[in-house]
């Protein structure tokens, strides 16, 4: 496995309180759920944590100008929805300028319309074909299964322990023109 690395990137004193207060919402949500037992009854709230998740990545992702050049991101899902009104909820927000909105798919038509997709477990049959699909579009592939950035997905949300903790495949964004931010990927996981 290799390494992740970045060149700094220098923030304004703007942009330096902002990530600090993202950050601690972040470890806030950890420190929140480390000490909850996960079980299968708890879904709600792991899926709480990976909207919030996504949300923060959508703020230290940058798009090519002309993928949202509509003043949209579109944050899809695709396959079975465990988020409830969770991710609902972002939509309406604004990020860089842009509104989110939140759309659902049950099959791959369309998918070439968002600019982040949630690939959930239950695809994990078609996983790679959807990854295929994609590959090379402006596109920020969010996935929740072993070994999703190994088979070329950007970002995968995964269960340490009783955590919720993600990592990135930045060859896979540089890949799909996407930039991450030096200070998200110093966040994440090794990969």
């Amino acid at each position: 496995m290799g390494t992740i690395r970045a060149n700094p990137i220098h923030l304004n004193k703007y942009h330096r309180s902002r990530f600090k207060k993202l950050l601690l919402i972040a470890m806030l949500l950890v420190s929140v759920t480390a000490g909850y037992a996960w079980s299968e009854k708890t879904p709600a709230i792991e899926y709480q944590v990976k909207a919030s998740y996504i949300y923060n990545f959508l703020q230290f992702v940058e798009w090519p100008p002309e993928a949202v050049a509509g003043g949209t991101i579109i944050v899809c899902v695709l396959g079975e929805d465990r988020f409830g009104a969770a991710l609902q909820a972002i939509s309406g927000e604004t990020v860089r300028g842009q509104k989110i909105a939140v759309r659902h798919f049950k099959g791959t038509e369309g998918l070439d319309a968002c600019h982040a997709v949630f690939v959930s477990a239950s695809e994990l049959a078609r996983e790679q074909s959807v990854l295929q699909r994609l590959d090379g579009r402006p596109i920020l592939t969010i996935g929740e299964t072993s070994g999703f950035t190994d088979r070329g997905g950007v970002i995968n949300l995964v269960r340490i322990a009783n955590n919720i903790r993600f990592e990135i495949n930045q060859q896979a964004a540089e890949h799909n023109y996407i930039k991450i931010s030096a200070q998200l990927l110093q966040l994440g996981l090794r990969r």
